[in-house]
């Protein structure tokens, strides 16, 4: 520890009348002495200046600050690189009216003539937000683009 220097001093008057041989902790200004262990003197008044935060209590509000300001500038980025990776739509999603008898499988054949029944009928589904393969005459119906 060359050239470091300690000042040994409290930085408080130090109360004489504390039980604690030596003197005890440092008596704040304006603190009257303890009377004995565990008794509590007349509550004082705040000195002004507001709140004290310890060393340690001032890691924890730059921490938890570093932390917010951290995730803010994540969910950000998330959100803009999510909105910048949407593909543009190739088409206009098209629209149709089941007929009396139709069927998804029915729907999905002359929707796409030489495409998988299987891949349009799950489309269909899922554009539709349909829970399973029953369609109502009637029903306006979202098909996939081509």
């Amino acid at each position: 520890m060359s050239g470091l220097a300690l000042d040994a001093r409290p930085r408080w008057p130090v109360d004489a009348r504390s039980p604690v041989s030596g003197g005890g902790r440092p008596a704040r200004p304006g603190e009257p002495g303890r009377a004995g262990v565990g008794s509590r003197g007349p509550r004082q008044a705040r000195p002004p200046g507001g709140l004290r935060l310890t060393r340690r209590g001032r890691a924890v509000v730059v921490l938890v600050a570093t932390l917010i300001l951290a995730a803010m500038f994540s969910l950000g980025r998330a959100s803009t690189m999510a909105a910048s990776d949407l593909p543009a739509p190739a088409a206009p999603l098209r629209t149709m009216v089941a007929a009396p008898g139709d069927t998804l499988w029915s729907i999905a054949s002359r929707a796409e003539p030489g495409r998988d029944p299987r891949r349009t009928v799950d489309a269909i589904r899922h554009l539709n937000r349909l829970p399973g393969a029953t369609v109502q005459a009637g029903q306006q119906l979202l098909l996939p683009p081509r």
